[in-house]
């Protein structure tokens, strides 16, 4: 294996291995949880180092090549989204380890903040990495589940409500994003999202997956008209909690609705796809930014800008249509997403610091 796909393994593994340590003695769960996460964030560089040098990799795991096996892949794109992520978490977890008595606090709320923590780190990274749509929907209840019980750990009635109506809406767009997985692996029998590229058409079966798996994606993104959820969320978690929630979470589903609509779903797009995910787009930039000015908390106005900014990315599917501008618009929309990640965790330790 080369010192990529050991970066790739660590990514994953060691943030599981870390947070089932986390939760058997929690007396080591702090020491345990930051030094995983500095690992992750040097092996984040690490692979994005090796993306930069030889270009996109893939590897497959247990020798068996899609599409009886599975594999994982690491381009730009997800390169990037795996140093956000580590970066995030680890500047993160630095924040609540600051805060006091988190090295000593033995509360129920305590001992299982840095194993579920953790969790979400390990789903991020192998949502990021993973090249086949059953294995991202693994992911993805793996980080959505640990993001709702980071939210009902924080003290009181309202976080426990908005991490319910969390749980509902995670669960439902999940369940949109599996009946969309079936549906795509009945038509063709492969999941991996390269070879699904090369054979995907624009039939019935296929369209109705694309549609079904999109709205499941845009509820987990607080996309508008579906955010319904998130600003209670947001609002309520712990600070450092809401930080990689707005930075990274609700970007996941977004990655994965770009890389679906770059690859598989592309020819979608000058069908009339690309034109309604803009006007949705329009719509968020609106809406949210309305919201955002109304809201007399800090947190909640950060929470509503979320999904006017989302708006924004939304707007690269239009613009993709054109070939000319294609590669121009992704890029930009790589370049939003990391912007809006370290912008919006950076206002939320601030508003700590300061509120």
């Amino acid at each position: 294996m080369t010192l990529g796909e050991w970066a790739a393994v660590a990514l994953v593994v060691l943030p599981l291995l870390a947070a089932i340590g986390a939760f058997v003695v929690p007396r080591a769960a702090l020491a345990l949880a930051l030094v995983a996460v500095v690992i992750v964030l040097a092996a984040a560089g690490v692979l994005v180092f090796q993306v930069l040098s030889v270009g996109p990799w893939r590897q497959t795991l247990g020798g068996w090549p899609a599409p009886l096996g599975i594999a994982w892949h690491a381009d730009g794109l997800s390169g990037a989204m795996l140093l956000l992520t580590a970066g995030v978490a680890t500047c993160a977890g630095a924040y609540r380890a600051a805060e006091p008595g988190a090295a000593g606090n033995m509360l129920v709320a305590q001992r299982f903040f840095w194993p579920l923590w953790l969790f979400l780190v390990a789903g991020l990274n192998a949502l990021f990495l993973s090249a086949d749509l059953f294995n991202i929907y693994v992911a993805q209840e793996l980080m959505g589940l640990s993001a709702v019980a980071l939210i009902a750990l924080a003290v009181g009635t309202p976080a426990l409500a908005a991490a319910w109506s969390y749980l509902l809406a995670t669960l439902l767009g999940s369940s949109l994003y599996l009946l969309g997985v079936s549906l795509l692996y009945g038509r063709y029998g492969v999941l991996d999202i390269g070879l699904l590229t090369d054979v995907f058409e624009a039939d019935l079966a296929s369209v109705l997956a694309a549609v079904v798996m999109t709205l499941g994606l845009l509820l987990k993104a607080a996309v508008f008209p579906l955010h319904f959820w998130l600003p209670a969320a947001h609002g309520k978690a712990p600070t450092a909690v809401s930080a990689v929630l707005s930075a990274v979470v609700v970007a996941a589903p977004f990655y994965l609705a770009v890389r679906l609509w770059l690859g598989p779903f592309a020819e979608l797009l000058g069908q009339g796809g690309a034109t309604l995910l803009g006007l949705l787009g329009v719509a968020a930039i609106l809406w949210g930014g309305l919201q955002a000015l109304l809201q007399r908390r800090l947190k909640m106005l950060i929470a509503y800008s979320t999904v006017s900014q989302f708006g924004f990315g939304m707007l690269v599917f239009p613009l993709a249509v054109d070939a000319d501008s294609s590669q121009l618009a992704w890029t930009g929309a790589v370049l939003l997403v990391l912007a809006h990640g370290l912008a919006k965790a950076a206002l939320f330790w601030r508003r700590a610091a300061c509120c």
